[in-house]
C-alpha cells in the first residue's frame, strides 16, 4: 500500500488532503511499502489519522500552505511513525487536533515544544503523570492556596502511597521510580523538591503548568 491508496480509507476532506501532503516530504519519510517495519508505518499512520476523522476540523487553505504549518505537521508524522504504541499515537493525534482547533498556535514555537515533550515521555511516563495529576487534583485545595509550595504540601500526603500504587499496577520498579521522577522532571512536566544531600528520595512532587497545558492538548 502506497500513501495515496491510504488516503482513500478516509472520507474526511481534510485527513485527505493532509495524508496526500505527506509524499512532499519523499525520502525523508519514505513511506513506501516494502519491509514489516515500512508496514507498520502505514499502520500507526491509520491509527493517527482515524482518530483524526473523527473530529469536526477544518483548515482553511492559509493554513495548509503556510510553511510553519507545514513544519508542524511533518515532525508530527515523524513521531507517529517512530512511535510504537498505539495509545501514543492517540496523543500525538489529540494534540495535532486540537493544535487544528487554535490554529494560531502553529504560528508560535508553543506546539512544537509541547511535541518534543510528548515525544520525550515514554507511554508508561505519561500515564504515570496523568494518575499523579488525577490525585493531585482531587486533594482539597483552599481558595487562594494554590502555590507551587502548598500544592507540595498537599501532595506529600499521598506521595508514598501513590509510589507503591504506581508499582504494583504497572511494570515501574520500586527502586527506579525515584529515577523515573528525576527523568520527568527534565521534560519539565514534574516539580521535584530539591533534596538534602543525605536524602536523595523526594518526599513530594507537583506537576507543572506545561504539563497542564500539555493534558488539555492531548485529552
Amino acid at each position: 500500500m502506497d500513501i495515496n491508496q491510504l488516503s482513500k480509507e478516509y472520507n474526511t476532506p481534510l485527513v485527505r488532503t493532509l495524508i496526500k501532503l505527506i509524499p512532499i516530504v519523499g525520502s525523508f519519510l519514505d513511506l513506501t511499502i516494502s519491509n514489516e517495519f515500512e508496514k507498520a508505518k502505514i499502520k500507526r499512520l491509520r491509527s493517527f489519522f482515524s482518530k483524526l476523522e473523527n473530529g469536526n476540523l477544518d483548515l482553511t487553505d492559509e493554513i495548509i500552505n503556510n510553511d510553519q504549518f507545514l513544519y508542524c505537521y511533518f515532525k508530527t508524522i515523524n513521531s507517529v511513525i517512530f512511535t510504537k504504541r498505539t495509545e501514543k499515537i492517540e496523543y500525538f493525534s489529540n494534540l495535532f487536533k486540537n493544535a487544528i482547533i487554535q490554529s494560531e498556535i502553529f504560528i508560535s514555537d508553543e506546539y512544537e515544544e509541547l511535541l518534543k515533550i510528548l515525544d520525550e515521555l515514554s507511554y508508561s511516563e505519561i500515564d504515570l503523570l496523568l494518575r499523579f495529576k488525577k490525585m493531585e487534583d482531587n486533594q482539597e485545595v483552599k481558595e487562594g492556596s494554590n502555590t507551587r509550595y502548598e500544592k507540595l504540601e498537599r501532595n506529600k500526603k499521598f506521595f508514598h502511597d501513590f509510589g507503591e500504587e504506581i508499582t504494583k499496577e504497572t511494570d515501574f520498579d520500586r527502586h527506579d521510580l525515584d529515577t523515573i521522577y528525576i527523568r520527568i522532571e527534565r521534560t519539565g512536566c514534574m516539580y521535584i523538591p530539591r533534596m538534602e544531600p543525605n536524602n536523595l528520595s523526594p518526599y513530594s512532587a507537583c506537576t507543572t503548568h506545561i504539563f497542564n497545558k500539555l493534558f488539555k492538548f492531548i485529552m
